[in-house]
């Protein structure tokens, strides 16, 4: 027997989280949020997803549109914002990794340069020192994993930064972004939802700044909005990876179950007013 059901587009921009290795296809957050919205609503979720993460989130969006047909749009808000916050940052090019003062550190009215700054296009930046090896850079932050007094490097650059009000900048640095996503959103008549930052263990306070912020902010764009925090099981057990940052299946499986219930009415309301129609075989 043939089951025609509705079917939603949805065009996916973040991170890794959306094919991250290690995790089946299957038990991938979105892939659990198109299993609930077959079986609760009868909807089939076609998902794409935007690559080029080296860009901003308007050139991916841009690129994700050209190729392909949407009825809307999740933007999940990558927690790799946190490399704006701490007061020095760093590029790697011509296989070494180069350290500089924060770019916008006297810039602070300047907003959306951070990728040209990340990819080397951006001139506005004062070379301190440079290593011949890069460093694998996990947490978002320009230095390594030494301690000093009991202390990482790389906290102490975070908390440096937030001292001088660079996570500020950080988070009104996104807004501009999200804004300018927003733009082309109206323009092209795609609505558009935002995932919050999933939690990070040794950043969580940032996260949850950056969460703060899009929960005030997004309602006075009449966007959308999932916040996700304290990712722990009922047991108590984490449900990220070691690095603090990745997660696990349980993880995948906690997004799911905390964006669909604000997600749902969303694509039903968009795609009741739509024709796209799903043929699936049911034995």
């Amino acid at each position: 027997m043939v089951n025609l059901m509705p079917e939603f587009r949805l065009g996916i921009i973040g991170g890794c989280m959306s094919h991250q290795p290690g995790i089946s296809m299957s038990k991938l957050y979105h892939r659990q949020l198109a299993q609930m919205l077959r079986t609760n609503d009868g909807v089939q979720l076609r998902i794409k997803i935007a690559h080029g993460f080296e860009l901003n989130y308007q050139d991916r969006l841009i690129d994700l549109i050209n190729h392909n047909s949407l009825d809307g749009v999740l933007l999940h808000s990558r927690v790799t914002f946190v490399r704006k916050v701490g007061i020095f940052a760093a590029y790697t090019s011509e296989g070494a990794t180069h350290y500089v003062i924060h770019p916008f550190l006297f810039r602070r009215q300047e907003f959306g340069k951070w990728m040209e700054f990340e990819t080397q296009n951006f001139d506005n930046s004062f070379v301190i020192t440079s290593r011949k090896t890069p460093i694998q850079n996990t947490f978002g932050d320009a230095l390594p994993g030494i301690r000093i007094g009991g202390f990482r490097l790389r906290g102490l650059n975070q908390v440096i930064g937030m001292l001088v009000g660079l996570d500020k900048w950080a988070i009104e640095d996104e807004m501009f972004e999200i804004a300018g996503f927003n733009q082309i959103c109206l323009e092209k008549r795609i609505p558009f939802f935002v995932l919050g930052p999933t939690p990070h263990a040794h950043l969580n306070h940032l996260c949850r700044k950056m969460n703060d912020a899009l929960e005030i902010r997004l309602p006075t764009m009449n966007i959308p909005f999932c916040r996700i925090e304290n990712i722990t099981g009922n047991n108590g057990t984490p449900m990220q990876l070691n690095d603090g940052m990745h997660l696990t299946v349980d993880g995948h499986h906690f997004v799911a179950e905390q964006l669909y219930p604000l997600i749902a009415p969303w694509i039903k309301i968009i795609t009741n007013g739509t024709h796209h129609i799903s043929s699936s075989i049911v034995a």
